[in-house]
């Protein structure tokens, strides 16, 4: 399981941006076996071609599994954006690195918590 693989690099790197990006995607992993456990619908969406016009149905990918278990299943819907939003202010440079280590240093705990308890969730192993 490759989110496993994630968390274990999380764990052991010393670089608190790379922590917390291994820790978001082990549970990016997960989010396909987090939607069928808690039976999420995956979402489409058609697109019509503008030469041709023939219509063709994508889906959609999110972050829908994850979403759901952090926030209705662990009620804490507000780390959820917290998490979104320090990911994209990661992987976007939309802020100062020194703001941004600070709120990676505290949700760096959070995250790893999170996504040890979604391997479980995934594999069926009760906390």
């Amino acid at each position: 399981m490759r989110a496993i693989q994630w968390y274990r690099i999380g764990l052991l790197t010393p670089i608190n941006y790379d922590k917390f990006n291994s820790f978001w995607i082990g549970l990016e992993a997960l989010n396909s076996v987090l939607e069928k456990k808690l039976n999420l619908k995956r979402g489409f969406k058609k697109i019509k071609c503008d030469k041709c016009t023939n219509e063709i149905t994508l889906e959609v990918i999110t972050t829908a599994g994850v979403k759901a278990l952090i926030s209705e299943r662990m009620g804490d819907a507000k780390v959820f954006r917290r998490f979104k939003k320090l990911r994209v202010n990661l992987m976007h440079s939309t802020c100062d690195l020194r703001q941004i280590n600070e709120e990676a240093n505290q949700l760096i705990p959070k995250i790893a918590e999170i996504l040890f308890r979604a391997i479980c969730f995934a594999l069926d192993i009760q906390d």
